[in-house]
């Protein structure tokens, strides 16, 4: 439901990411509201960074993987928003962090490898 409508349902699933019992799966819908490709969701950068850069320390590595993946995702479609947070965290103090943004990549990369044009950096 929330890719078919982003500008109502986003910022509602943002908001329980955090408060949910179900973090996991509500995670999960971000995942799959991300692969959607929207352009709209390029609006919703900025708030949806922070958060998924929470779960970034997460010991849980399933956790950690959704968000390496929607960090890729995201880097695909926000590259000039994207790009700089995770290059800041390659040098963060978790060993966390910095595998869930080197992962990222990978999923970064998939996603130009599928068609995707690659973002031109200055």
């Amino acid at each position: 439901m929330a890719v078919g409508n982003l500008q109502h349902y986003l910022p509602t699933l943002l908001e329980h990411i955090n408060s949910s019992a179900h973090e996991y799966l509500v995670l999960h819908a971000l995942k799959v509201a991300i692969c959607s490709g929207q352009e709209t969701l390029r609006g919703y950068v900025e708030h949806m960074l922070p958060r998924l850069f929470e779960f970034a320390e997460r010991d849980e590595e399933g956790v950690r993987n959704v968000v390496a993946e929607c960090l890729g995702k995201l880097a695909a479609i926000a590259p000039d928003a994207v790009v700089p947070a995770l290059v800041t965290r390659l040098s963060h103090a978790s060993a966390l962090t910095r595998a869930t943004v080197v992962n990222s990549l990978r999923f970064t990369l998939t996603e130009f490898a599928s068609g995707a044009p690659p973002p031109r950096y200055p």
